[in-house]
């Protein structure tokens, strides 16, 4: 399961940035996302927080 939560949020940001690097999304849009994207990976599937996550087990 940590794999899991690891790989989505690996995949969020790459993705957010992505968008930004090719214009799609601005520098203030890719920030909110950024903010959002522990949120989401976790959004009804465990209350501890993703950094927390990572920083203990990775």
């Amino acid at each position: 399961m940590k794999k899991e939560f690891i790989s989505e949020y690996i995949w969020l940001n790459y993705f957010n940035q992505y968008l930004y690097e090719k214009g799609i999304i601005n520098e203030n849009e890719r920030n909110k996302i950024s903010n959002k994207i522990p949120n989401i990976t976790f959004k009804g599937k465990d209350e501890v927080n993703l950094q927390n996550r990572i920083k203990y087990h990775v």
